[in-house]
């Protein structure tokens, strides 16, 4: 699906959210030292007696079921609902857990399970414009497959490692017999977690290039945002898009996530 997507709009490749980094976000936290990144593992540790009392033994089995966007800014893969109640009760849990534990979490937004497959966020020359539905119209009805929930980790936005995977603080692990808590390291057969990127240092001066400001909007599935565009032609370029009601959570950047990853 994201080659495809490259292969009508080839500047979107930086846009994109690599396979072994999609997640969903549970919460943000904003940690700002040692002390706080400590308090917030603990937080998470302390969670998992409850999250357990909540699945009964029974992993959320999710699936991945067809393609939409937010405000033309982010592409997704939605989930179907059968699990949404035990993941947001999950969610809810996790975020009551950190609060009451002094957790800074006033970053965080409701949680709505999507895995985040490209976010013009991610691309500074790309900030400016909107995405059209012609890149991705194909995949709006496709069986992406199903994921097995098997842990939560409390990642870093800034600490990197070699692998490309963000650096996890701490994690509840699930398997077949219960599971437990672990610190850190990441299984081979688990796909890694990932967090909302860092905050964008590049100025929005540098976002758009000169070539970018005459594209039209029938030369390119990117079109330009409508403050830059006179509004006859935003209404045409709005003509058979599904326009989004709501930015992504991983549009919100901060110092800390807390992520559920499929198996």
């Amino acid at each position: 699906m994201q080659k495809a997507m490259i292969s009508k709009e080839k500047r979107l490749h930086k846009a994109l959210i690599p396979l072994e980094k999609m997640h969903l976000t549970v919460i943000v936290a904003n940690l700002k030292n040692e002390e706080m990144i400590q308090r917030a593992a603990d937080a998470l540790k302390q969670c998992k007696n409850q999250l357990d009392m909540i699945l009964l033994g029974r992993l959320p089995q999710m699936t991945f079921h067809g393609i939409d966007q937010f405000n033309n800014k982010v592409v997704y893969i939605k989930m179907t609902e059968e699990e949404h109640p035990v993941l947001c009760q999950m969610a809810e849990t996790v975020k009551t857990t950190f609060e009451e534990m002094g957790v800074d979490i006033t970053g965080s937004k409701e949680f709505k399970p999507h895995l985040t497959v490209l976010k013009l966020s991610k691309a500074p020359a790309l900030r400016h414009r909107r995405i059209r539905t012609i890149l991705y119209e194909e995949y709006e009805d496709v069986m992406f497959g199903a994921q097995t929930l098997t842990r939560i980790d409390l990642c870093s936005m800034r600490k990197k490692q070699t692998s490309g995977h963000y650096h996890c603080e701490s994690s509840i692990l699930w398997d077949s017999c219960g599971g437990g808590v672990g610190e850190s390291g990441l299984p081979a057969s688990v796909t890694p977690p990932c967090v909302a990127e860092e905050a964008d240092s590049t100025p929005d001066v540098l976002a758009r290039s000169p070539c970018a400001e005459r594209e039209s909007a029938h030369d390119s599935p990117l079109t330009p945002t409508a403050e830059n565009q006179d509004p006859s032609a935003v209404e045409k370029t709005r003509e058979g898009e599904n326009l989004g009601s709501e930015m992504s959570a991983d549009e919100k950047t901060d110092s800390a996530s807390v992520e559920a990853v499929p198996d």
